[in-house]
């Protein structure tokens, strides 16, 4: 009866090798059941690691009987390692890799041997078996992870509806826990080879594979792949990855507050390319918060003073208005008209809609008109400084 392998043929046997695997656990048995009215279990098999020294060895014991003898009272029942070492106070079934012993309290595990399970005797018979605590590969992952043992867990502190438990390992729990959904979807699901807890598939983020990340690699680390709405409502448009709904009459939505000197560096808002060049922020400082376009010389080329921006400045249609949605006044450009003088003050195109019909506006952004409006009026400045050298010399030629 084999219980090593010289090539590991299932996960758990590879980590065993690798010595990942390091709590001895049960990873699949069929434990006694109570029998009708003796000391002899029904035929039940097991599976599990033993340690043995520093790494750990395979057991495959398939389904046999076992019969107890003695005085009523607790017995434990254990694995070992092979069919033949014997260890005190300890029973062995002949030629198996099953022992038992009586005792008040469950005995410990010693270099070879793990204990699995124990069985009430009364009036001479088997009245009750139960699992010995943290040796199933459920409990020895959670034992590893400092989560306590699977007896912690109770309706009192979570409520899990319609889910499902599958696929359980001792360091890598895949797919382990579906909540309150149908088959073929998972809301939470424990992975570790992304090192934290990934939530998957319909759970109100969207219907892409993998919706969140919480991973250890940093403290406090998220990484999101797909859409996030937060507050009541759906999302606002497919093209969203954050959407973010607030009641304006009672709650601010987003608060940034920084930690640190004020006078500190650090922007609230960072901006960047695809490349990973730095193209904006948005930063403060005790006072006040400043808006940030790139500007460095060190990022531009062929640079040209502004000419004929006073014809351009002066073919603008500043205008006052009302708007559509509160008829609150307002005042500006419109922009399909300041595109056609300064069209890099403005984005979207003229009477663009989206897909389902609805308007997609144009926009404007009134900074871009500063370089304009600062070069029309040097040429007004310079205008009138040579209206008035004109004037001076009229004046001078008449002797005035």
């Amino acid at each position: 009866m084999p219980n090593t392998h010289a090539i590991a043929d299932m996960a758990y046997e590879l980590q065993a090798t690798c010595e990942d695997l390091l709590p001895a656990c049960v990873i699949s048995t069929t434990f006694p059941t109570v029998p009708a009215s003796s000391l002899t279990l029904a035929a039940f098999a097991t599976q599990g690691y033993v340690r043995d020294g520093q790494a750990l060895v395979y057991v495959d014991q398939p389904a046999i009987t076992l019969t107890l003898t003695g005085s009523d009272g607790t017995y434990w029942l254990a694995i070992s390692r092979d069919v033949s070492t014997a260890y005190a106070s300890w029973t062995r079934r002949a030629g198996s890799h099953y022992l038992w012993r009586l005792a008040g309290t469950r005995p410990p595990d010693v270099d070879g041997l793990l204990v699995f399970a124990s069985c009430t005797v009364a009036g001479g018979v088997v009245t009750a078996t139960a699992p010995a605590p943290g040796v199933t590969r459920a409990e020895a992952w959670r034992a590893l992870s400092g989560l306590g043992t699977m007896a912690e867990q109770n309706a009192n502190a979570v409520a899990i509806t319609g889910g499902q438990i599958v696929g359980l390992s001792a360091l890598n729990v895949q797919g382990a826990v579906g909540i309150n959904v149908a088959a073929g979807g998972y809301a939470l699901h424990v992975d570790a080879t992304v090192g934290g807890v990934r939530l998957i598939g319909p759970v109100g983020l969207g219907t892409l594979p993998d919706a969140v990340y919480l991973l250890k690699s940093g403290a406090g680390t998220i990484q999101m792949d797909g859409r996030l709405t937060m507050g009541a409502g759906s999302l606002f448009s497919v093209n969203n990855r954050l959407a973010l709904r607030y009641p304006k009459d009672t709650e601010d939505c987003l608060v940034l507050v920084p930690t640190g000197s004020d006078a500190c560096g650090g922007s609230a808002i960072l901006f960047r390319n695809v490349a990973g060049t730095i193209i904006g922020s948005i930063s403060t400082n005790a006072s006040a918060t400043a808006y940030n376009t790139s500007s460095d010389v060190r990022l531009k080329h062929a640079v040209a003073t502004l000419a004929g921006a006073l014809e351009r400045v002066q073919a603008l249609r500043p205008v006052a208005f009302r708007w559509n949605a509160d008829d609150s006044p307002g005042v500006g450009f419109l922009a399909h008209e300041l595109q056609t003088q300064i069209p890099e003050a403005v984005t979207g195109e003229p009477d663009a809609v989206h897909d389902d019909g609805s308007i997609r506006p144009q926009q404007v952004d009134q900074s871009r008109l500063v370089p304009w409006l600062t070069a029309a009026l040097q040429e007004t400045l310079a205008q009138l400084d040579a209206a008035v050298a004109r004037i001076t010399t009229l004046e001078e030629a008449l002797g005035l």
